[in-house]
């Protein structure tokens, strides 16, 4: 095997390992509950980041739900509220 094969095929596998990254971005633009007109204008940056805001919001109500359940709440007595999240000013 030359040099000439063996950056020929570096190149390759990069080329594969974007085309899987970008393929797998794609199912995640189409899983955000957004209308296709705002998803299709997200970055990839800004989609990556709105899906790590909707999986920590997501974990973050179920931490409550599971903790309130688990001290007597889901028997139809009023639950307690959960704390606001902080407030995002993307000024970091």
């Amino acid at each position: 095997m030359n040099l000439f094969d063996a950056t020929k095929s570096t190149k390759g596998a990069s080329k594969l390992r974007r085309d899987l990254i970008n393929a797998e971005i794609a199912n995640l633009r189409d899983l955000l509950p957004l209308p296709p007109s705002t998803r299709q204008r997200l970055s990839q940056l800004q989609l990556m980041a709105l899906v790590c805001v909707y999986v920590r919001k997501a974990n973050y109500f179920q931490q409550g739900f599971h903790r309130t359940w688990e001290c007597g709440g889901g028997g139809g007595k009023e639950e307690e509220e959960p704390p606001p999240l902080p407030q995002w000013s993307g000024r970091n």
